[in-house]
C-alpha cells in the first residue's frame, strides 16, 4: 500500500474514533437522560404516591404516633425511596429517615431565592397547609443531591379533627440505573471509538515519521505519541516543522 494511503488510513481511523467516542458517550448519556428517565419518572411517581396513600394512616394525633412511625419504617424500605421526612405543623422536622436533614431542622428556613418561589404563588391560593407543603417540597429539593434523578412527594396526615397533624415528604429515584441494551451499545461505541482515536494518532505519527526518513526514530515517536497522545503528536509536528 502506498505510504500516503497508509497515512490517510491512520488519520481517518483517528478521526473516526474521535467522532465515535464523542457520539457514544455524549449522545448516549443525553439519550439516557432525556428518554429513559422521562419514561420511568412518571411511572415511579405514581407508584410511590400510591404506596404512600396505602401505607400512611388516615389520621394521627401527632408526629409521635406509633402508627405513623410504623408507616414511615415501611415507606423508607419501599422501592425507589431514598429518604423520608416527617414535619409538624410548625415546619419542624420531627423524624428524618436518611437524607441530610436532622430532627429539629425547620423547613421555613429558606434562602432568598427559595423564598421568592413561595412569594410567587398567588396569596389567595396560599393557605397555611399549602404553604407548608410547598416549603417542605422546596426543602427536600434543596437538601437533596442530584435533583435531576430525584423526585419529591408530599402528603398531609390530619388529626381526628381534620387539622394537619404532620406532613410526610419523600425523596425517590426517578432514574433507572439498570443497564439496558441501548446503554451498552452506546458504551461499546464510545470505547471502540476511544481505542481507534488513541491508536490512530501514534500510527499516523509512525508512518509519517518513516515516510520522512527518520528510520528507527520513527518507532520512538510512535511510542511517544501512544503514551502522550495529542500532546505527543503536537510535539512531533513541531519538531518535524523545524527540521523541515
Amino acid at each position: 500500500m502506498p505510504k500516503h494511503n497508509v497515512l490517510l488510513l491512520a488519520a481517518v481511523a483517528g478521526l473516526a474514533g474521535l467522532l465515535c467516542m464523542v457520539a457514544g458517550f455524549s449522545v448516549g448519556m443525553g439519550f439516557r437522560d432525556s428518554q429513559k428517565n422521562m419514561a420511568v419518572s412518571e411511572t415511579r411517581r405514581e407508584a410511590v404516591g400510591a404506596f404512600l396513600d396505602e401505607t400512611l394512616p388516615a389520621e394521627v394525633e401527632s408526629a409521635e404516633s406509633p402508627e405513623l412511625a410504623d408507616a414511615v419504617e415501611k415507606i423508607k424500605t419501599a422501592p425507589y425511596v431514598v429518604w423520608v421526612w416527617v414535619v409538624d405543623p410548625k415546619g419542624e422536622i420531627a423524624l428524618a429517615q436518611s437524607g441530610p436533614a436532622e430532627v429539629g431542622d425547620n423547613v421555613y428556613v429558606l434562602s432568598e431565592y427559595e423564598e421568592d418561589v413561595v412569594l410567587a404563588v398567588e396569596p389567595k391560593r396560599m393557605d397555611p397547609v399549602t404553604e407548608l407543603e410547598l416549603r417542605l417540597a422546596i426543602a427536600l429539593r434543596r437538601e437533596g443531591e442530584h435533583n435531576d434523578i430525584y423526585g419529591h412527594l408530599v402528603r398531609m396526615v390530619p388529626r381526628p379533627d381534620g387539622q394537619p397533624a404532620v406532613l410526610v415528604g419523600v425523596t425517590f429515584e426517578t432514574a433507572d440505573s439498570s443497564p439496558q441494551a441501548l446503554d451498552v451499545l452506546f458504551v461499546v461505541v464510545g470505547v471502540v471509538g476511544f481505542g481507534l482515536y488513541w491508536l490512530g494518532l501514534p500510527l499516523w505519527t509512525l508512518f509519517d515519521a518513516r515516510a520522512s526518513g527518520l528510520g528507527r526514530a520513527a518507532y520512538l515517536w510512535g511510542l511517544f505519541v501512544l503514551v502522550a497522545n495529542a500532546a505527543g503528536l503536537l510535539a512531533y509536528l513541531l519538531v518535524r516543522h523545524r527540521s523541515g
